[in-house]
């Protein structure tokens, strides 16, 4: 496809290229994962180096031409629902981050509006905080300005609209409560305050039926980063939790194995039982949009979306007979791509992949 017979430094030419699939080979039986490459090729005659690779990318075709042929992965893809937190003991908010958060185009509105497509295919981890904040935002609230006074909120509508969104998305959806707040269990439990850990566990834990008008699932801890130690895990035990969100990376497979395992696990240890919901690094990481990046792919919102898609395919392909699941979790603070994040959650019940609520994953 010709582009251009000259660009000046800095000039940018637009293109579209599309390919017949009759021309791309694709087996009638055999499901694959395809790869796409798309190459720039540019002629610099100054310089004397003739014709180079100006640029390059790839991006990824998942193929299950019969999608009785495989057993699909089941997939529980985490939203996270919180925030910092907001407001001073007297009900003043310290400042109005969360009315910005929940407006059109801030980081919260944005992480509703990826899920519109099918609602029911993600697990929703909602904060208790969060809604309670909300609703004292939509009734009007005061905010905490520098000089120490105070001056009305602004956002009073903008919770109120999104509370009630959220209301609409999670009517036939299941719905998991975390801890209040979302404490960072594990410093909290270096620093000898499990009674704390227990009170976040405690803490609203009635809200968010009342406020979402839907039966809530309760007693999952997520600490930060996916990480704790078993200190941490006893004292979340001791709170009353019965699930805690764990990256899988801190669970290698022994002996160790050549395909990806359940993201399932029973933590034993003593008290009560404990299960562990265990995130796949590398499709968390894809999914969620990286603070900072080294390579171009790593931020396109397209090549993550599609490189997430093709993981989730060739890890049905390890074992096509043998569904295993998948857990998706990203950052709690996750700054979501809306139509990325979107057209992902809309090919999660595929061939190659089905929905799994959180509940039904721990309970495997």
């Amino acid at each position: 496809t010709e582009l251009a017979p000259a660009l000046a430094p800095g000039a940018r030419s637009e293109f579209s290229l599309s390919v017949p699939l009759d021309d791309l080979g694709l087996s009638p039986v055999t499901p694959e994962v395809i790869v796409l490459g798309v190459e720039s090729i540019a002629d610099v005659p100054d310089d004397g180096s003739g014709t180079r690779q100006a640029g390059f990318t790839r991006t990824f075709l998942p193929w299950f031409p019969d999608p009785n042929q495989v057993d699909p992965t089941r997939v529980t893809l985490l939203f996270p629902l919180t925030s910092a937190p907001a407001r001073e003991g007297s009900g003043v908010f310290l400042d109005d981050h969360l009315g910005t958060e929940v407006a059109a185009g801030g980081r919260l509105r944005r992480l509703l509006e990826a899920a519109v497509a099918a609602p029911a295919a993600v697990a929703w981890v909602v904060d208790p905080a969060l809604l309670e904040s909300l609703q004292d935002m939509s009734d009007g609230y005061e905010v905490r300005t520098q000089d120490g006074a105070t001056a009305a909120g602004e956002h009073a509508g903008d919770a109120t609209a999104w509370l009630a969104l959220l209301s609409s998305l999670v009517v036939n959806a299941r719905v998991t409560a975390s801890a209040y707040a979302l404490p960072d269990v594990v410093a909290l439990h270096r620093a000898g305050l499990d009674l704390d850990i227990a009170l976040a566990t405690t803490t609203a834990s009635d809200l968010p039926e009342e406020v979402l008008g839907v039966p809530v699932d309760r007693g999952l801890a997520w600490p930060v980063n996916g990480l704790a130690d078993d200190g941490t895990l006893d004292a979340l035990r001791a709170a009353g939790a019965r699930a805690v969100v764990l990256s899988a990376a801190s669970f290698p497979p022994s002996p160790e194995v050549t395909y990806t395992p359940s993201g399932s696990l029973d933590l034993a240890g003593g008290g009560s039982p404990l299960r562990a919901a265990l995130a796949d690094p590398t499709v968390s990481r894809l999914v969620a949009a990286p603070r900072k990046a080294v390579e171009p792919s790593q931020v396109d919102p397209v090549v993550r979306r599609q490189t997430a898609i093709a993981t989730i395919a060739m890890t049905t392909l390890e074992l096509p007979t043998t569904a295993r699941s998948l857990v998706v979790a990203p950052d709690l603070w996750w700054r979501v791509d809306s139509t990325m994040t979107r057209d992902l959650v809309a090919t999660l019940d595929s061939p190659w992949s089905v929905p799994q609520p959180l509940a039904e994953l721990l309970a495997s």
